[in-house]
């Protein structure tokens, strides 16, 4: 078979790959607009040394490293419940370590934008008082410094991404819409083949047949 042949067949049946990534295009669009929205808050704490030598900052570092490991602590979630009054748990809250900018990103995880942006700005408030009061407890507060680098919390709508799921339905329906093209090209040719649609589609009954090899 010729790419023209595969050209003419898809003129032919093309319609199936249209219908298919139509209608599976439209499913995700629907299924977008009936999923329950998650929005990300992000609050970003800065830990600064007050000596910016190789030393310093690997301690800021190890430091940072052992604040995110074990964030949110039990201590912190119930502060932040009482404050918010929002009943939350640990898979709302998370943190995470910059090595090169020496930032900790608190981020906050709701079904609204007002409850995800109250929730990472409470917790990254706790979490700088905390932290604070522990280093100077500790001995570290002259050497570093917490400095909250944004009040109101950056906020992001992360789900449902509509545009994602638009294209994976259209692609999904068109390849569907492919696939089945060529079966029933492929199931068309059988047929063809068989003695039963060539003396349908000749007047001659079939004498015989010929292999090759």
């Amino acid at each position: 078979m010729t790419w023209s042949d595969y050209g003419r067949l898809l003129l032919r049946h093309g319609w199936l790959m249209v219908a298919g990534a139509a209608v599976c295009g439209a499913l995700a669009l629907g299924l977008s607009t009936v999923q329950e929205p998650i929005f990300r808050a992000q609050a970003r704490i800065s830990m600064i040394p007050s000596v910016m030598d190789w030393r310093m900052r690997d301690l800021t570092k190890e430091l940072a490293r052992n604040a995110v490991a074990t964030f949110p602590s039990d201590k912190l979630l119930a502060a932040v419940q009482e404050e918010t009054g929002l009943q939350t748990d640990a898979n709302s809250l998370k943190a995470g370590w910059d090595d090169g900018e020496l930032i900790i990103t608190i981020e906050a995880f709701a079904s609204d934008a007002a409850t995800a942006g109250a929730l990472a700005r409470t917790a990254a408030t706790e979490f700088h008082r905390r932290r604070t009061l522990q280093f100077a407890e500790q001995d570290f507060i002259e050497f570093i410094e917490f400095e909250i680098r944004n009040r109101e919390p950056e906020l992001h709508r992360i789900a449902p991404n509509v545009t994602t799921n638009m294209l994976a339905g259209l692609f999904v329906g068109f390849t569907a819409g492919l696939a089945l093209v060529l079966i029933l090209h492929w199931r068309d040719e059988e047929w063809l083949l068989t003695r039963q649609a060539i003396e349908k589609s000749v007047p001659q009954p079939v004498l015989g047949r010929l292999r090759s090899n």
